[in-house]
Parts: structure tokens; sequence; C-alpha cells
């Protein structure tokens, strides 16, 4: 909420109980965006985690659940048949983190209309992320960047 007034049955406790989790998120965001919304009514259940069931929203059921998959490293939770909940270090942050949800919602839904995901395995991942820690240590190296130059 940028601004305006809320009452007890606008989520508070659910604002109380995310405040009160050890983090540095002070931007959190909650609201329906399509195609996460899709998943989280069809069931889908990783790499976001999500709650076990639906709770009217705001109530100590929802709230238990929210807090119950939250998990360490987190940016999300994906609230069953509802929505997503999300945070970030500031407000750009956490909507970058939804664009990029929504990004992959799209290509999670444009994989099984194609028959399916293939998922590369563990040491695939592995050296993904290993290029990308290279490309992180060696700076913008982008047309528009200060280092190198594409030829």
């Amino acid at each position: 909420m940028i601004s305006g007034r809320l009452t007890e049955s606008d989520g508070l406790a659910l604002g109380d109980a995310l405040f009160s989790v050890p983090t540095s998120a002070p931007a959190i965001l909650s609201l329906p965006f399509e195609l996460i919304e899709a998943l989280a009514r069809l069931g889908a259940t990783r790499p976001v985690p999500v709650t076990r069931s639906y709770a009217p929203r705001g109530g100590q059921d929802a709230v238990g659940q929210i807090l119950e998959a939250i998990g360490d490293d987190s940016p999300a939770v994906l609230l069953a048949n509802h929505g997503l909940l999300l945070w970030g270090r500031d407000l750009a942050h956490a909507v970058y983190t939804l664009l990029c949800l929504e990004e992959n919602a799209q290509m999670s839904f444009s994989s099984q209309a194609l028959g399916g995901p293939r998922v590369i395995d563990p040491g695939q991942v592995e050296r993904a992320m290993a290029r990308g820690e290279a490309f992180r240590r060696a700076g913008d190296l982008t047309e528009s960047g200060s280092q190198g130059s594409r030829h």
C-alpha cells in the first residue's frame, strides 16, 4: 500500500506477520498477475514456495501457511488458488522480481503447450551458474558498457 487506510480485514495480520520475519525486504507486493495467478490455481509447486491450500485472505490460517512456506532465500510465496506474495529490498527490486516470475510463468505455459519442459540436469545447472558468475566478475561487457568491444 502506497497510501490510504487499512482495516483489520485488509490483511493487517498478514502484514504484521511478514514484517516480523527476519529479512531485509521493506517492499512487499501482493497482487494478481495473470499467469502467476493461473499457476497458483493449477497447483504449481516449485521453484517458488507454495502454501498448502487455499485459506481466506488475512486469516490466521492463511498467515500461518505463508510463514510456513517462506524460505530463507525465497523472494516470493505462491498462494494456493489465489495469487502471489513477494518482497524485495525496495519497490524496484520487488517489481523486478515480479516481472521475472511472470516471464517464467509465461515460459512454463508455453513449454507445456509444446509438450512439456526439458529439465536440465544438476551438472548443467552448476555449469550455467558458474558461467553467470564469471560474467558478473568480468563486469559489463555489453555494447553500452565501458569494458571491451564487440566485433
